[in-house]
């Protein structure tokens, strides 16, 4: 990446500009490290509810992008807060409903009635025919 397209020239210094590829680069490896579990590119409906009781959030529809054991990453109709905790429902098949809780860790506006959400599961969510870790994802 040409940081220089970035950060104007005269406000910074090379050493400036090292430093911060440096940094981008260290943030790379840092994901790649949190990231334990493979992702499948997979396509299913996912139902999330508030898992606070005290909540009176409705339902919020979507579909999944991605999934792996620790988490997924979803197109949802509705926006989720960052930082809450929910209750989803992944549809694995017609007779298979998996319900977990997840963080969500990401929501970006893709249009009036969709958003890309990630989420982060609590706990290890077992997916049939899914591999073991991976590290390389």
């Amino acid at each position: 990446m040409n940081l220089h397209a970035w950060y104007p020239a005269e406000q910074y210094t090379d050493v400036d500009i090292e430093l911060l590829q440096e940094l981008e680069e260290q943030a790379l490896t840092q994901i790649r490290k949190l990231r334990r579990f493979e992702r499948v590119e997979v396509r299913v409906p996912v139902r999330l509810d508030a898992a606070n009781h005290g909540d009176v959030a409705p339902t919020v529809k979507g579909v999944t992008q991605d999934l792996s054991r620790g988490g997924c990453r979803a197109i949802m109709r509705a926006a989720p807060h960052v930082g809450d905790v929910y209750r989803l429902e992944i549809e694995m098949d017609r007779d298979l409903v998996k319900t977990t809780y997840a963080r969500c860790l990401r929501c970006a506006l893709l249009r009036d009635d969709a958003y890309d959400v990630a989420f982060h599961f609590l706990g290890e969510l077992e997916i049939p025919g899914g591999d073991d870790e991976n590290d390389a994802a």
